[in-house]
């Protein structure tokens, strides 16, 4: 009897998410900086998972058809080893689609499964003793925007953007981050160095950084730098936080 009266409402709740709602499949794209070691890896993975799964309409109660991938990497590794993925396919929708239950089962498999994949990431790995953001970054972005097949993408940076590397410094290049033509040359000058980042007008950025009394100076110039840097490639919607907020 339980079984009919949960096969029932959730029947009722799938029928009602086919008619009024176009199923959709997002892709999120979700880079850690293991550098950056003000992060609490763990509990931002946790309360991400929640946010990716709450716009994605995905509850562990619901059986709706809506997909959802997500891609982890490390932002500083660019042996492009470290990377992992999981997967909920988009479901059927009409009369002959998912049986409710059935669908309700791949949505819990798909919710610990991402469960898995962000304690993998969190998990140690080896250290890495400079910030190496851009090149990594750069070369992420060219492969999502490449990817045609989902209705929304999304970047997820945990990270406080603090590129130390050969190409640029926070710590050692001295520019002026108010001025936009300091910021469009020395923009230029990576660029020369290494990959141009590609139109991002499709593409929705999300930075997560930790801020306290001794960064928040330094963060407000990462937040300068890589705002006019992602909005001169056309990035619509860019939010630097020190939570998630999807």
């Amino acid at each position: 009897m339980y079984k009919q009266i949960l096969l029932a409402l959730l029947l009722i709740g799938f029928l009602s998410a086919c008619n009024n709602e176009v199923v959709k499949h997002d892709l999120y794209y979700i880079m850690l900086d293991k550098t950056d070691t003000t992060l609490n890896y763990n509990d931002l993975l946790s309360s991400s998972r929640e946010e990716i799964l709450e716009l994605s309409q995905l509850t562990l109660e619901g059986s709706s058809p809506n997909g959802c991938s997500v891609r982890t990497f490390e932002i500083n590794s660019l042996s492009n080893n470290r990377s992992d993925e999981v997967e909920l396919k988009k479901g059927s929708i009409g009369l002959n689609g998912d049986n409710p239950l059935d669908r309700n089962e791949e949505i819990k498999k798909f919710y610990y499964e991402l469960d898995g994949l962000f304690s993998r990431l969190a998990a140690p790995t080896l250290s890495f003793s400079r910030s190496k953001i851009y090149q990594n970054l750069c070369r992420e972005l060219i492969s999502l925007k490449e990817i045609k097949e989902y209705d929304s993408k999304r970047l997820i940076i945990f990270s406080d953007m603090l590129e130390n590397s050969d190409l640029f410094s926070f710590y050692k290049n001295k520019i002026d981050f108010n001025d936009q033509e300091s910021l469009k040359l020395t923009i230029e000058s990576i660029e020369e160095k290494a990959c141009i980042f590609p139109d991002l007008s499709d593409i929705e950025v999300y930075v997560i950084s930790s801020r306290n009394e001794t960064n928040d100076e330094m963060i407000n110039n990462a937040e300068r730098f890589w705002k006019y840097l992602l909005e001169s490639k056309g990035a619509k919607n860019i939010h630097f936080d020190s939570e998630l907020k999807l």
